[in-house]
């Protein structure tokens, strides 16, 4: 199945629209470890259990004959796993019992996509009207330890196609939805407080309740006790939520007297669990404000891994913003289409300009538009960000990288985001000019050797935390998500990771588009992994994203507070840690010197861990050393015999095309004629596949070389 085919048959299916339809119905039934069942078309289901699915197969239609396959296709949910048939006690062990002559057999759903679980392919025989077939997906008969339900809340449909070699069919029976619900039992509150406030200054307070999975449980009622709250002005000590509240409360025109580090410890009723909030400093004239966002995060419009295609109410651009916003106390969001479907790409884009138009609103909350660049040539996956909230329709996500580059030049209102998650940057085989943030907090896990490696060519850049965010609640605590591991080919399946969580802190006076802007490109940022850890650096009195000259005597210093125990704070110079703390208590705060000949790199930042595995990674500052980098000026010549050079560029591509295999070669061009000892060459550049090279044609031979 092409994914031209694959993305208009779903589009076509969710609008109603069956053209080739079969009578061949699906059944789905998920039974949990207590046994308790659910089956039929409709399915709610606990989010993140353990149990069994079963897929029932029944044919009303006709016979089918060899190499037909039948295929559950789901949008907007994920199974969580990757089915296999070869080892009766591994999880997900995938079975089938069959009503019927023919022979059957289980193929991988990786063959049609992220959210396919399997297919079932007739082998031999026929598969007649009347027969039929369950597939069981952790069978636990052997000794399996079963499958799950996915992890996040979301609403999934679940289509059955049936592939033969003309064409392909569609059921016409009503497909299966599930709605993932949360778990009712609460595993965490979050109380979110600005981070920096002034005295008497009001602010709002947000507490939200969550589950297992990260999930806000959306109909919790009961009573929720806040401790810490005498140093704050209007806050109550106790919370009612009803259903009505959606499992967040945001409490308005809170204030601070008195300065200081102010916490507050959330709980429920009825139990002993304290869950502290972020700390907020509060003090007289900030110098700036510390806002939060998330600058890579997705909603509708997925035709790559369709678990994002439908537009539900939570993948909603605009519910995306109201999730980020209201219920996850988020300053600012880039929220966008991970893959832009061919068929209606402009109404979603233009749904994405509607919404962030809808919720722009200065000093509350600022939007921006964005999309995910999955470039066809590997050259390593974009998030292209958009200060403007009018951009015209992107180009398709597979558009090679250079080709992104030509659409948007150097525009200084368009990031490219350099992201860790489906293929990193190949900056040795094309270095993008507009990689001005690197995503060195990822839901995929910690890219700081990515940072390291920018660095060390030279790039400079703002870093950022970001979720990547797919199904999950947007700006929602960290949760432990399956499909987010990074071992790849190591492990028989992509098994779990840290998803939501990561974030970026924004050092600006006010919130405002051109405030958060600025400090993207002035590198004023650094990134968290979830929890909303206060930073301070100055280094002999700069901070974050400024280049400074290094002093014989340097004067750092060093401000932190965390949402849990401070671990352990690193200094880093380049590859090395030139000081490192173990505080052992929320608040720290120290002032040093470190001499110039205790410097190892050419740039200096600040690692922090808490003790709960939070941890934050700054921006880093700059050192002007006055000295070349070693390969500056290895290769000198005059510019001014670029047109000289030029003449001989027909002969170069002549001998290419004769002698050497021409489809290798790209992009040569001349740089100037160079006099040698006992020659004279024109230089070129160009690439030899997809590795940068310089030529030198001897163009004053008989025979040139």
């Amino acid at each position: 199945m092409q994914s031209e085919v694959k993305e208009r048959l779903i589009y076509e299916l969710s609008n109603g629209i069956c053209r080739f339809p079969a009578a061949v119905d699906l059944n789905i039934t998920f039974i949990d470890s207590h046994q308790e069942k659910k089956t039929g078309k409709v399915l709610d289901v606990i989010t993140g259990t353990k149990g069994t699915w079963t897929f029932h197969v029944e044919n009303f239609h006709g016979d089918f004959g060899p190499e037909t396959r039948f295929i559950p296709l789901a949008t907007n949910y994920h199974f969580a796993h990757k089915c296999q048939t070869q080892k009766p006690k591994g999880r997900d062990y995938t079975t089938i019992q069959a009503c019927t002559d023919a022979k059957l057999q289980i193929g991988p759903g990786s063959r049609y996509g992220f959210t396919c679980p399997f297919y079932i392919e007739v082998e031999e025989g026929v598969f007649k009207k009347g027969d039929s077939f369950t597939v069981t997906v952790g069978d636990r008969s052997c000794g399996s330890k079963g499958s799950e339900t996915y992890w996040t809340v979301t609403e999934g449909t679940v289509y059955l196609f049936i592939e033969k070699e003309d064409r392909i069919e569609t059921s016409d029976y009503p497909p299966v939805k599930i709605f993932g619900k949360p778990h009712p039992e609460v595993r965490y509150i979050r109380t979110i407080l600005p981070t920096v406030a002034a005295p008497k200054e009001e602010f709002d307070v947000t507490v939200g309740v969550y589950d297992r999975n990260s999930n806000i449980i959306e109909d919790f009622s009961g009573t929720v006790i806040l401790e810490g709250t005498d140093g704050f002005q209007g806050l109550k000590d106790r919370l009612f939520f009803t259903k009505a509240d959606r499992g967040t409360v945001k409490i308005k025109g809170i204030s601070c007297r008195e300065e200081g580090v102010k916490r507050i410890t959330a709980r429920l009723e009825e139990g002993r669990q304290g869950y502290l909030s972020n700390p907020l400093k509060v003090m007289k004239n900030p110098p700036y404000r510390i806002y939060w966002g998330d600058l890579h995060a997705h909603g509708r419009g997925d035709r790559s891994m369709y678990i994002m295609s439908a537009n539900t109410e939570k993948m909603n651009p605009r519910n995306r913003h109201y999730q980020a916003h209201e219920q996850c106390a988020l300053d600012f969001c880039a929220v966008g289409p991970m893959s832009l479907p061919r068929i209606n790409a402009q109404e979603i884009w233009d749904e994405y300009k509607a919404a962030c138009r809808d919720y722009d609103k200065e000093n509350r909350y600022v939007p921006f538009l964005c999309y995910e660049s999955h470039p066809e040539q590997r050259e390593g996956d974009r998030q292209i960000i958009f200060k403007s909230l009018d951009e015209p329709l992107p180009p398709p996500y597979e558009t090679p990288l250079k080709e992104v580059e030509g659409v948007y030049g150097k525009r200084d209102d368009v990031i490219m985001e350099v992201h860790i998650g489906g293929s990193t940057p190949k900056w040795d085989t094309y270095d993008c000019s507009m990689d001005r943030m690197v995503e060195v907090i990822s839901g995929f896990g910690n890219a700081e050797w990515l940072m390291q490696k920018a660095l060390g060519l030279g790039k400079k850049f703002s870093v950022c935390g970001c979720t990547d965010l797919h199904a999950g609640l947007l700006g929602g605590p960290r949760a432990v998500e399956p499909g987010r591991g990074r071992n790849g080919k190591i492990l028989y399946q992509r098994d779990s990771a840290y998803g939501s969580g990561p974030l970026t802190a924004s050092l600006s006076s006010i919130l405002s588009r051109e405030q958060i802007w600025a400090s993207f490109l002035e590198g004023r940022t650094y990134a968290v992994s979830g929890a909303r850890i206060y930073v301070d650096f100055a280094w002999n009195g700069r901070r974050f994203g400024e280049t400074v000259p290094v002093e014989n005597e340097n004067r750092f210093r060093l401000c932190c507070h965390g949402a849990d125990i401070l671990e352990r704070i690193d200094i880093i110079c380049g590859a090395r840690v030139v000081r490192s703390y173990r505080p052992e208590k929320l608040d720290f705060e120290t002032e040093d010197v470190i001499s110039s000949s205790s410097l190892f790199g050419e740039w200096i930042y600040v690692r922090v861990r808490q003790k709960d595995e939070h941890y934050a990674i700054t921006t880093p500052i700059r050192f002007e050393t006055g000295m070349e980098k070693w390969n500056e000026g290895v290769c000198r010549f005059d510019p001014d015999t670029k047109e000289q050079a030029a003449k001989y560029l027909p002969d170069l591509m002549e001998y290419l095309e004769h002698n050497e295999d021409i489809n290798k070669w790209k992009d040569i061009k001349p740089l100037a004629t160079v006099k040698q000892e006992n020659s004279v060459c024109a230089l070129f550049t160009g690439k030899y596949e997809n590795t940068p090279v310089t030529l030198r044609w001897f163009y004053e031979f008989e025979m040139p070389k």
